[in-house]
């Protein structure tokens, strides 16, 4: 044997010894043991040796217990040994002691030497083992320096990463594009492959990203998921986090977890081929709605991820969401914007439409010398158009009061056919001004709902308007109704230019209008559908719009609740409207106040015409200096007066003990709930918003006493 093998022999036989089990019963065991073999070895050499060296196998055997026994061990096997060595190897043999001096000294000797053999070996064994010790010490703290620093290193090069892509997630444009950024950033600071996915409207998942610093991998991964869809039910990847809704961390991957998960024998190959060794896939979550997933799969690198690495994914993976959803807000922002703009301008241009006739018929009037078909066609346009202008600020108006939760439902039975014919009569100028075809087909059988009729016919109306406008000239229209025994159904169908697929998910939004050319021949505020989504939900009902297609017409059906017939009929308060204010209300005597001199003498001219004793004032103390003195029956008092408001004003008038009987009315553009409120705070007894209708002024001045606050449009 060469001398280096020797050496390794005898490294590897020491460092065993050190090694083994060294209970107290192997110790002392190995003592006898030592000594058996001592006694064998020592008596096979007997022949050769006779009884020269009786010793001599003896002290390995102390040296060997020594090294691995340690020393009492040793120190017992000593005298032990000598008792043998005297007993079976000295002349005379078979005594326990050494009769002559000759032996006497050998004996004296083994033990001298035997002692200092013992100690000397337990000593370099307590040496060899710090030794050992402090040899396995150093290699792991520089093992341990070495994970240091590769944490450190691992741990910069986390936080780089982290804080380049919190840079980049914080530029507010398209998320998507952010998120591909993000991909490409991971690679290789963070992950040897990195995955981007986006939960859709639908609940679908959509691969966003796929980096890797090689090309040919990031097709071999796109051949894979296009011939190997993931599972959904399988027990690894974004579809069992979408479940869970918590993070998935996968320190080592297996050959036998890609088994699982392979589907087939070509997915297991093209699986091993990508060489994954660890995985983490965390979720993007914002208020508690999953928006996507972010996946990291170490390869190449070898490195296996651990908590730390996952806390960083989920860190950056909230940082990703919360940019998602601000890109998300600042788009639809962006688009809210964009319509609010674009309704401001159909606003300016819908409310300046009219001012044109209008101003054309006074020019006409103020020409001299006009006959009276004339007039009368002059004052035919101005209605109208002072109409068209109502319904667009009532449009408005209620809008707003609709969204605020401001508006109040006067409910009762209603027969159906009273809200179609109360519509069709609304809109019947308008489809017989373009030759529409209008087909009405309602059951024979009365079907009955539970509604504010004004507001349900506010809706068909709307619809059958809509469906005039977006109808060319000669088009058709057909209004239908049918029930089963909880609903009623009525369906709004047209021969018009019909709604593109994009537009029917947003056909009822708040300013929603299609594409349309710079003439806007159909106007319209883009508010007329979204009015009648809401109150058809606060009549606890639906509506939907169906269309095939540009140019291929549309239907809107609206569903609402069915009630059983009444056992008497609700008293039909729209239909008792005056019709002549000359000849049905009594003569009145009427203040106007208002600051506005054009609307406060128009109106008493209209008054007057009904032979009404009026009187103006436009301030506050003229009002209050003209009351006491003209005893009025009627005041109707504008809020927004100068210096002293309408609200001053009426309380200052019912402090006054002769206008007890006196009908105080607020006329105003004012007309929210709290206006309302306040004006039955302050002592009016209804609360009118301009412009008036006709037949309203009829109801006030035809009221004998105060009535009470009641609310009008």
């Amino acid at each position: 044997m060469r001398p280096r093998q020797l050496r390794r022999a005898n490294l590897w036989l020491t460092r065993w010894l050190l090694r083994a089990p060294r209970s107290a019963a192997a110790r002392y065991g190995v003592a006898v043991v030592s000594l058996l073999i001592a006694v064998a070895v020592r008596t096979a050499l007997d022949p050769v040796l006779g009884d020269q060296l009786p010793f001599m196998t003896f002290f390995v055997a102390l040296l060997f217990t020594a090294w691995y026994g340690g020393l009492v061990p040793s120190l017992l096997s000593l005298p032990i040994g000598s008792v043998l060595a005297t007993y079976l190897f000295l002349e005379p043999r078979g005594q326990l002691w050494a009769e002559d001096l000759e032996h006497r000294v050998g004996v004296g000797l083994y033990w001298f030497a035997g002692s200092l053999i013992a100690m000397l070996a337990d000593s370099l064994r307590v040496m060899y083992e710090r030794a050992e010790d402090g040899m396995r010490q150093a290699r792991e703290k520089q093992r341990m320096l070495e994970r240091e620093v590769a944490d450190r290193r691992r741990t910069e090069e986390s936080i780089r990463f982290l804080a380049q892509a919190s840079e980049t997630l914080a530029e507010l444009i398209d998320y998507e594009s952010t998120l591909q950024k993000i991909a490409r950033l991971a690679v290789p600071y963070f992950a040897d492959w990195c995955a981007v996915d986006i939960v859709e409207a639908d609940d679908s998942v959509r691969r966003l990203a796929v980096a890797h610093v090689d090309p040919a991998k990031v097709r071999l991964a796109a051949e894979l998921d296009r011939r190997f869809p993931p599972d959904p039910s399988g027990p690894y990847g974004f579809h069992i986090v979408l479940r869970s809704g918590h993070s998935q961390l996968v320190p080592s991957v297996p050959d036998e977890m890609l088994q699982r998960v392979a589907q087939t024998p070509e997915h297991l190959r093209m699986l091993r081929e990508l060489g994954l060794k660890s995985y983490l896939c965390v979720p993007m979550v914002s208020r508690g709605r999953i928006l996507g997933f972010l996946t990291f799969v170490s390869a190449e690198s070898g490195y296996g991820y651990g908590r730390s690495d996952l806390a960083l994914a989920e860190s950056l993976a909230h940082r990703a969401a919360i940019a998602i959803e601000n890109s998300r807000l600042y788009r639809e922002l962006r688009e809210a914007d964009q319509r609010k703009d674009e309704f401001l301008a159909m606003l300016a241009h819908e409310l300046r439409n009219p001012l044109a006739p209008l101003r054309n018929a006074l020019g006409i009037l103020q020409m001299g010398k006009v006959d009276a078909e004339t007039v009368g066609w002059a004052r035919a346009v101005m209605e109208r158009q002072v109409q068209h202008m109502s319904r667009l600020v009532d449009d408005l108006l209620d809008v707003s009061r609709i969204m605020r939760g401001k508006i109040e439902l006067h409910r009762e039975p209603i027969e159906l056919a009273a809200v179609v014919e109360r519509a069709v009569e609304t809109v019947r100028p308008a489809i017989d001004a373009r030759e529409h075809e209008l087909h009405i087909d309602l059951p024979s059988e009365p079907l009955w709902i539970d509604a504010d009729l004004i507001r349900i016919a506010q809706v068909l109306s709307n619809l059958l308007n809509n469906a005039a406008k977006y109808t060319e000239p000669g088009g058709a229209i057909w209004l239908s109704a049918d029930a089963d025994e909880g609903r009623v159904t009525l369906r709004v169908r047209d021969t018009g230019m019909g709604i593109a697929p994009q537009m029917l998910a947003r056909v009822f939004e708040l300013f929603a209008q299609a594409e349309q050319t710079i003439d806007r021949s159909q106007g319209g505020l883009g508010i007329g559908l979204t009015l009648v989504r809401q109150l058809v939900e606060l009549h606890g009902g639906n509506v939907e719009a169906y269309s095939e297609g540009v140019g291929r017409g549309s239907e809107f059906r609206v569903r609402l609740p069915r009630i059983a017939a009444p056992t008497t009929d609700p008293d039909d308060k729209a239909g008792r409207a005056p019709a002549d204010l000359r000849t049905t209300a009594p003569h009145r005597r009427v203040l106007i106040v208002d600051d506005n001199a054009d609307a406060a003498h128009t109106l008493a001219v209209m008054l007057q015409f009904g032979r009404h004793e009026v009187e103006i004032a436009h301030d506050g103390p003229a009002a209050l200096d003209k009351v006491s003195a003209f005893q009025p029956d009627l005041v109707l008092l504008d809020i927004g007066l100068p210096g002293m408001n309408g609200y001053e004003v009426a309380q200052q008038m019912r402090a006054k003990p002769d206008l007890e009987q006196t009908l105080l009315v607020a006329m105003t553009g004012y007309g929210q709930e709290e206006d309302r409120r306040r004006s039955l705070a302050a002592g009016f007894d209804r609360h009118l918003v301009k412009p008036v209708a006709l037949a309203t002024l009829q109801e006030v001045l035809g009221e004998a006493r105060p009535a009470g606050l009641s609310v009008e449009g």
